[in-house]
């Protein structure tokens, strides 16, 4: 039983990032994406749409690793804290700044005039 339930987290986070990621639709600007797409499916999209689609992927994965590394960079700030490590304080400063960038990158091009 206890062999069970360690193995159960996994698996309900996999299904979990499953259902959120792949088994669903992607839904970008004015093109929504099915888990069963083919190559012929792109044929009917201009450049511009089909460059929006690739950023917009790449951004989602940015900001869900944001998301990501902010919270383990706050769980590392408070454990740090905790224990008076001045090592671990920063690198979870690093983490926090890292998963700030990476939460804010679409924002920083466009203030930056990277991209429109």
């Amino acid at each position: 039983m206890d062999r069970f339930r360690k193995n159960i987290l996994p698996v309900v986070y996999g299904y979990v990032f499953y259902r959120g990621c792949i088994g669903t639709g992607l839904h970008v600007y004015a093109m929504t994406i099915s888990p069963n797409v083919k190559a012929s499916d792109f044929d009917a999209y201009t450049i511009l749409q089909f460059q929006s689609m690739v950023l917009n992927i790449i951004f989602w994965f940015l900001r869900v690793t944001g998301v990501v590394v902010l919270m383990w960079g706050i769980y590392g700030m408070v454990t740090a804290k905790k224990d008076g490590d001045a090592d671990s304080i920063n690198q979870a400063m690093l983490k926090l700044i890292f998963g700030t960038v990476f939460l804010c990158m679409p924002g920083i091009l466009n203030a930056l005039k990277i991209i429109v």
